[in-house]
């Protein structure tokens, strides 16, 4: 029996001078509306406290009630007596729960639930206190050898929260928390019920058809006796069928079998995402169920071929399931809302734009929050890879105790709530820890949360799955045997940031690594877009323009660190165009050509690159909004590399190389189970013939279809369209190396554009 809790509460907000900690003091003063779920920032903004957050420099408003407590109460009316479970899915972050004036529990953690025991009358009264953030830091030791992503941000360094809220280059400073997930209210009715249920891909047998498995099982029993009483599992994917009756000798345990002629789980364009319908039944031995539980299941394996070295490019990064080796073309994810209560609001959406880019892996970044389960049932159903960090970016945490005390109960829930997925490929331990630890001369060999605290608990809870201790993941041998641009030189996999001068130098285009883990390439956001965000302002580019820079991801002020972003866009024009946009609209219309052919270069490159196996870019959608590498802003406006990449990510593929030495080769790539085959042309913008024929291309391989001449010194625009089986596909390739002609570009747009009339040439950058 469920009561749920979510909707209006009241919301007391508490100045630092008054700060206190019993329930009976709130009726000295006069509430607001709060919701549940909810951001306080949010109902501060509906309380008329500030303006919207997400526009012009608002979110400055509410920094000045980071030092204040915020109280939630509400009445709950109960039809029954007794003890329950109270259940608070998500507080940020740290708080006193108080239930009818009795202190029930207190949170540090915002990433994972929390339950508390209450004692229920009829009507209860339900107080959570949220005390500041930024004052609770304080009580933490402070260490020396601890690193922040910047000295704005060392109070974020003990707090188990989306690392981004405290400002990040990609994210406002919104860090006053709230009870972002919902809340309510649990009676069991019985003491029988499953904790967990879920099914582990020992070992794929092709040659005989089978799949070793193994089937982890837990239940309650309260102190009831199972003398006699038997679990019946069941799995079933259409005709396929497994069924096991055991004695339930104990409230855990294990079932080990061999599967024949199973229906496995593959990523997709690499086959089926066959998906098992998997329940298990605890009977007594008369036959009356005492408690049922079902969720769903993949057979797969999934490997990742790694080496440390990557000498010469003979390094190893690849992704294997069922033993076939994937080619990855996917995308960083990162938080769905800077909000992160409006999380679910815009989750279906998009993901939606993650399967229309066909994307085969999605990279949870680890300066965010684990996501919902909805959020991988959904990667399971599409066939789209995890690659999953815990939720550490970028700091060099304390190496304590203290610290490991609060970690492991958060690394634990999350390996079991998330293991049974077949979609998840990776266990990550954080985000470029090792990078900015080797950078500043901290000890990675001391870095037990990677290297030590989390494998542990993923080998004990998740055995079999593949961990990275930190990506990029740097051995710790290589500390004080390479400086840091070596040691980067020499890892496997990269974040590959270079100056973003021109996305065709030596550094982007001759690729020694197997495996790009970030890339990107900033745009701005439509005209629309900034109008919104300048929120009546006239909108301007100008570096020194405070709001401009602040959604250019600089929050801390015009000398900030992140200043360069202001920048970073009109640089490059001046090195592609060889010119200066003239005003607002022609800026947005040059940064999203140039985003767009470098993200088409990049993945382009990696597809056909003989040893790169895969590119996660950065990233798909923005958060807030923003000028930024995204290539879908916050209110779903697609930028042109949005189109490009959808082009560049299809399984089949015919595509360009760069001239070697005269001639560019025309490359058919077949990354999908299928042989395909038909014909294709390629032809200038006024449709003359340039290169024709038809293929066959075997699965997971590529064929040069021809070559033509490419001249570096000027720019000439090929189009390439194929057919295969009445599917249709198209791609277009710029010959020339180095500059482009503004005016040139748009005359050639529109040809772009008609390939497929997947967008309006006429109103790019709108």
């Amino acid at each position: 029996m469920r009561i749920p809790l979510d909707g209006n509460w009241e919301l007391f907000v508490i100045p630092p001078a008054e700060r206190f900690s019993e329930v009976a003091k709130l009726s000295a003063y006069t509430p607001v509306s709060g919701a549940v779920p909810g951001n306080l920032e949010l109902d501060l903004w509906r309380a008329g406290f500030g303006g919207d957050p997400l526009v012009g420099l608002n979110a400055k408003e509410y920094w000045a009630f980071e030092n204040h407590d915020f109280w939630y109460r509400r009445t709950v009316e109960c039809d029954f007596t007794g003890e329950a479970e109270l259940v608070l899915e998500g507080v940020d972050l740290f708080a006193e729960i108080f239930f009818n004036g009795e202190k029930v529990g207190s949170c540090e953690n915002a990433l994972i639930p929390h339950r508390f025991k209450v004692n229920c009358r009829e009507t209860n009264i339900l107080a959570i206190r949220i005390i500041s953030a930024e004052i609770s830091a304080r009580k933490y030791p402070a260490v020396a050898g601890t690193l922040a992503h910047g000295a704005e941000l060392y109070s974020s360094i003990y707090t188990r929260r989306a690392a981004h809220v405290t400002g990040w280059d990609i994210f406002p400073r919104l860090s006053l928390g709230g009870l972002w997930k919902s809340v309510y209210l649990e009676r069991r009715e019985t003491p029988f019920y499953f904790h967990d249920l879920w099914l582990q891909t020992r070992k794929i047998d092709r040659e005989n058809d089978q799949a070793v498995l193994r089937l982890f099982y837990h239940f309650a029993a309260g102190e009831e006796s199972l003398q006699g009483c038997t679990l019946k599992f069941r799995m079933v994917c259409g005709e396929s069928v497994w069924e096991k009756e055991t004695p339930a000798y104990f409230t855990n345990g294990t079932v080990n079998f061999v599967f024949n002629a199973p229906k496995l789980w593959y990523p997709r364009a690499y086959g089926e995402q066959n998906l098992y319908e998997l329940s298990a039944e605890l009977r007594t031995a008369a036959g009356t169920l005492l408690t049922a539980y079902a969720t769903t299941c993949g057979i797969r394996s999934v490997e990742l071929l790694h080496t440390e070295d990557n000498l010469d490019g003979q390094g190893k990064f690849s992704f294997i399931v069922n033993g076939q080796p994937v080619r990855i073309c996917g995308s960083s994810h990162v938080p769905f809302d800077a909000l992160h209560s409006r999380d679910g609001q815009r989750m279906e959406k998009v993901l939606e734009l993650f399967d229309d880019l066909r994307c085969n892996m999605i990279r949870c970044w680890g300066g965010g929050v684990y996501e919902s389960d909805e959020f991988y049932d959904w990667c399971d159903r599409k066939g789209i890879l995890v690659w999953q960090d815990f939720m550490f970016a970028c700091e060099y945490y304390p190496q304590n105790e203290t610290f490991y005390s609060l970690i492991r109960p958060e690394v634990e829930a999350v390996v079991k709530r998330l293991r049974r997925h077949p979609s998840l490929a990776l266990w990550c331990g954080d985000n470029e820890v090792d990078q900015s630890a080797f950078f500043e001369g901290l000890p990675l060999k001391m870095n037990r949360l990677s290297r030590e605290i989390i494998p542990q608990i993923v080998a004990q809870h998740d055995p079999g799955r593949p961990y990275l201790a930190s990506s990029p993941y740097i051995p710790s041998e290589m500390q004080g045997k390479y400086d840091f641009a070596e040691a980067v030189e020499r890892i496997p996999e990269v974040h590959l940031w270079g100056n973003r001068e021109f996305f065709k130098l030596p550094f982007y285009a001759d690729l020694k690594m197997q495996f790009i883990s970030e890339t990107g390439w900033i745009g701005a956001p439509s005209l629309t877009t900034m109008k919104e965000f300048f929120a009546g302002k006239e909108v301007s580019v100008d570096e020194h323009d405070p709001v401009w820079d602040f959604h250019s991801g600089n929050q801390f002020g015009l000398t900030g660190v992140n200043h360069y972003r202001a920048t970073a866009i009109a640089k490059a024009l001046q090195e592609y165009f060889d010119c200066e946009p003239q005003n607002v609209p022609e800026f947005v219309r040059q940064s999203q050509i140039f985003q767009a052919e470098a993200f088409k270069f990049q993945i382009e490159t990696v597809r056909l690159s003989k040893i790169c196996t895969g590119i996660l870019w950065w990233n798909a959608i923005d958060g807030w909004p923003q000028s930024s590498d995204a290539v879908v802003d916050y209110y779903f406006r697609k930028k042109l590399a949005y189109y490009y990449i959808k082009r560049s990510q299809n399984p089949f593929l015919i595509c360009c190389s760069e001239p070697d030495p005269w001639d560019s080769q025309i490359v058919a790539l077949n990354d999908s189970c299928e042989l395909i085959s038909g014909s294709f042309t390629v032809t200038d913008k006024n449709g003359r013939e340039l290169l024709a024929g038809e293929y066959s291309i075997p699965p997971f391989s590529r064929r040069v279809l021809g070559q033509l001449r490419s001249r570096r010194g000027g720019n000439e625009l090929w189009l390439i369209k194929w057919e295969n089986d009445g599917a249709t596909g198209c791609n277009h390739y710029i010959s020339g190396n180095r500059f482009m002609d503004l005016s040139w570009y748009m005359e050639q747009l529109p040809h772009i554009a008609a390939l497929d009339n997947a967008f309006d040439a006429d109103k790019l950058g709108e």
